[in-house]
């Protein structure tokens, strides 16, 4: 027969053994829940610097369009009017590293439409710097061929300032056109389907609005 103190120290031990398994499986459980918030609030923010993001970039190019490109819109000779523009180093693309989590929701062609939207901003800015230098190329082969003296009429400008040039000012002009409305309108259906799914999946989350009021101030040329 198994002696009672005996017995009695077993079932304390077991007791303990219980006790410590349950704190342990108790301590997981409440670190898994909180890892689990975090990485919702995570979430939440990433979707929340997206739309900043495309609230940016869209100002970017509500400005550019409503305040330079819209004047010389209807021009046959915009190519030449149109003066280089400085560009902001502050525009940053979409962290679209963030946002892989959406590959794995109901809207997963979310990501696809991130993409583009970033895409066609980056080629506005791109197609916009190169435009710049060439206008910069043209005025400086004007100004080399008359330090001084009366304005060169347009269609002399092939034979001074060279007819390559000139194509290529009148492209990416034509292009920067197209370029831009086509980014506005991606950017404007991407930040409406992501304010969508923020708001669909975190509706107690504040959502960053955009505004498309008239700009105060133009863009800065480049050559001042």
């Amino acid at each position: 027969m198994i002696p009672p103190d005996v017995i009695e120290g077993v079932l304390n031990l077991a007791a303990q053994a219980v006790a410590a398994g349950f704190g342990a499986w108790a301590a997981f459980r409440l670190e898994a829940a909180r890892q689990a918030r975090d990485a919702i609030a995570a979430q939440a923010d990433s979707l929340r610097e997206a739309l900043f993001t495309l609230i940016s970039q869209r100002n970017f190019l509500l400005n550019l369009d409503r305040e330079v490109l819209q004047e010389h819109r209807s021009s046959p000779i915009r190519h030449l009017e149109l003066p280089p523009l400085a560009i902001n180093p502050g525009y940053q693309p979409l962290q679209l590293a963030k946002l892989t989590f959406l590959l794995k929701s109901k809207k997963s062609g979310l990501i696809s439409e991130l993409e583009l939207a970033d895409f066609r901003f980056q080629a506005v800015v791109s197609v916009l710097d190169r435009r710049n230098r060439l206008h910069l190329e043209m005025q400086s082969r004007i100004d080399a061929s008359r330090p001084t003296g009366p304005e060169i009429p347009v269609d002399a400008l092939p034979g001074i300032v060279g007819r390559s040039v000139i194509t290529q000012l009148r492209q990416t002009t034509d292009g920067l056109y197209e370029l831009n409305a086509s980014a506005l309108a991606t950017n404007r259906e991407t930040y409406d389907a992501l304010a969508s799914f923020l708001r669909a999946t975190f509706p107690k989350e504040p959502i960053p609005l955009v505004e498309e009021r008239a700009p105060q101030g133009s863009l800065p040329s480049a050559a001042g």
